[in-house]
């Protein structure tokens, strides 16, 4: 058996849309033959050790990981008790935390994403200001998209530093805001929170290699991108996969308003529950790392 399968399989009585996602998820490697090893959803380290830590040999040269963003610390617990069953994470814990936090890859992607500045106290703001207002404003894993546009925008330094003290504690933070240039995109329409929606792929690579893409936000309404553009679009999630470690990826990408692509947002594929392809496709391509 190749590959072993760290799945946060949420009880049936879950029914939100990634409860529902990370159940089918789990599924697909079962009907693959992986060996599937159900955790936590690792939001606490103490959790997470507690419930690996009768954890046996594992009959895997190597693991994955499926379900929501994990704490550091919790799937740093993973990995190392993955190790000791002898089945070592595909994505190791320092190189999943460079994939999601935007302070670790957005300086590796220079050049390939907007211009990026933390923020962690009222001293960032000021150079933040640098980029121009207004600005996008995210926390170091997630923005608040769900929230509409104005819970993503600040337009002068008062209404950052009122996001920055309203934000402060909060699990997406991570204790710092990221904020970011904004760059005019092609609109593709707008969410039901009103907020814009741009033609934006997310690509999912595999050890450096495209496994397969999806629009972002729906139905793409130009059409899937075809020829040169498919290959720009490609070309640059692999240049942005070949700075990061993770050899699992997912890379958000969106076309520019005056033609050209850039990447959004980077981040661990293990988060995604493989929505990209069919998913007993896209575990027989992680499994084919372990091999």
């Amino acid at each position: 058996m190749p590959l072993a399968v760290f799945a946060h399989d949420p009880a049936p009585q879950e029914r939100s849309p990634q409860a529902r996602a990370l159940r089918v998820c789990a599924e697909a490697a079962r009907r693959e033959g992986l060996q599937v090893i159900r955790v936590p959803d690792m939001q606490h380290a103490g959790e997470a050790s507690a419930a690996l830590s009768g954890l046996h040999r594992i009959p895997a040269g190597a693991s994955a990981y499926s379900g929501p963003v994990p704490e550091p610390d919790a799937y740093a617990a993973l990995e190392h008790a993955a190790a000791r069953a002898g089945a070592p994470l595909i994505n190791t814990a320092a190189a999943s935390l460079q994939a999601t936090q935007i302070d670790l890859w957005a300086p590796l992607l220079e050049g390939l994403t907007p211009r990026t500045v933390i923020v962690r106290d009222r001293d960032g703001i000021t150079a933040a200001a640098e980029l121009g207002w207004p600005v996008f404003v995210k926390g170091l894993v997630k923005s608040a998209k769900e929230g509409g546009l104005e819970a993503c925008i600040a337009g002068s330094p008062a209404r950052l530093e009122l996001m920055l003290e309203a934000r402060a504690g909060r699990r997406d933070t991570r204790g710092a805001l990221a904020v970011r240039e904004m760059l005019a995109l092609r609109k593709a329409g707008a969410s039901r929170a009103g907020f814009p929606e741009s033609r934006e792929y997310r690509v999912a690579l595999a050890g450096g290699k495209v496994s397969g893409w999806r629009p972002y936000w729906g139905p793409d309404p130009f059409g899937a991108p075809e020829g040169s553009e498919l290959q720009e679009m490609l070309d640059l999630a692999r240049d942005a996969a070949g700075r990061l470690d993770a050899p699992l990826l997912a890379v958000d990408v969106a076309e520019l308003a005056g033609g050209g692509w850039t990447v959004i947002e980077a981040g661990d594929l293990q988060h995604t529950a493989l929505s990209h392809l069919p998913r007993e496709l896209a575990w027989r391509q992680i499994a084919a790392l372990a091999a």
